[in-house]
């Protein structure tokens, strides 16, 4: 057994000098703070007008008058100069499978107007033009609600940042929206695709301000989707240590508040299934690793990372 200990001691040694790891699914961030105060984010990253029109006048402005995170945000509505806003944020690469966007908002005490703003989550975009569904902000009457479950509106929260989100499952085509973690509705997703969010707003709209969107999969410590939680996911984990990633690079606590450290790796631990499939450390070692704690924080004393409580917040 002393010979196969350190052989794990050298495969995870190994692991940590790659750059390169694989991942499940890809991930989409958006804080804003790559842009100038004042710029229109129309054309700017994955940024586009609806229907990939590129007239700056249905455009939002960055703003530093709200911010959750480092200094700026996205001011929607406000009287831009085409007096309303149609925004999209179009993904890279057409997804599929399971996902989650969320976006945080904040809307101000003194955004009251008749007018509401929405965001439209798409099908399929610039063309044709799918909706896969909707949420809506009546800001008069301070309630939110998805557009197919008008009845069921939930109370507007201001003068905070709140969190919006879509969980959608395309291989199943279902989805479910949230406002503040409380339920809008579910509904059927009419598509199999997920490739953009529009961020509309109607002329004379009062401001509402968005920071930090994403668009990521299911947080689960299988890193490399493969089906096991094993030394490749561990691997991952290791090769992205004490830096600030995602929840597929092995941040699963906070991801992108925090680095990676402890708290992560303890939730690898105990989603551990081990032995991985034909090929994998595991099998190679020639049997389970089914209690990796005692020998995992061993031997990342042995590789120098020293323990230390969660760091505070980043400033992005």
């Amino acid at each position: 057994m002393g010979n196969k200990k350190i052989s794990l001691v050298c495969f995870v040694t190994l692991s940590m000098t790659f750059a390169g790891v694989a991942r499940a699914a890809e991930s989409y961030f958006e804080n804003f703070d790559s842009f100038q105060v004042g710029s229109n984010i129309i054309g700017q990253g994955d940024w586009t007008g609806w229907a990939d029109d590129p007239n700056p006048d249905y455009g939002a402005p960055l703003t530093d008058q709200f911010a959750l995170s480092g200094n700026k945000s996205l001011e929607i509505g406000g009287g831009n100069p085409g007096d309303w806003t149609d925004i999209v944020w179009q993904f890279p690469e057409v997804i599929s499978g399971q996902y989650t966007f969320s976006a945080m908002t904040y809307i101000p005490s003194t955004s009251t107007s008749a007018t509401n703003p929405a965001i439209n989550f798409m099908i399929s975009h610039p063309g044709p033009l799918v909706w896969g569904g909707e949420m809506r902000f009546f800001l008069d009457r301070g309630q939110v609600d998805y557009a197919g479950n008008a009845g069921n509106p939930v109370p507007m929260v201001r003068d905070a940042w709140v969190k919006v989100q879509l969980d959608v499952d395309l291989l199943a085509q279902q989805a479910s929206m949230f406002y503040n973690d409380e339920p809008l509705g579910d509904f059927a997703w009419n598509g199999v695709d997920f490739v953009a969010v529009n961020l509309w707003a109607p002329a004379g709209t009062s401001p509402i301000y968005y920071d930090n969107l994403s668009l990521v999969p299911p947080v689960t410590s299988d890193l490399t989707g493969n089906g096991f939680v094993d030394f490749e996911d561990l691997t991952v984990l290791l090769a992205n240590w004490n830096k600030d990633v995602t929840a597929a690079d092995g941040n699963l606590v906070e991801p992108l508040i925090t680095v990676v450290n402890f708290d992560d790796l303890t939730v690898l631990l105990a989603d551990w299934t081990g032995p991985g499939p034909a090929g994998s450390p595991e099998a190679a070692l020639g049997e389970a690793v089914p209690e990796p704690s005692t020998l995992l924080l061993a031997l990342l004393a042995t590789l120098g990372l020293s323990f230390y409580r969660r760091r505070g917040r980043r400033a992005f």
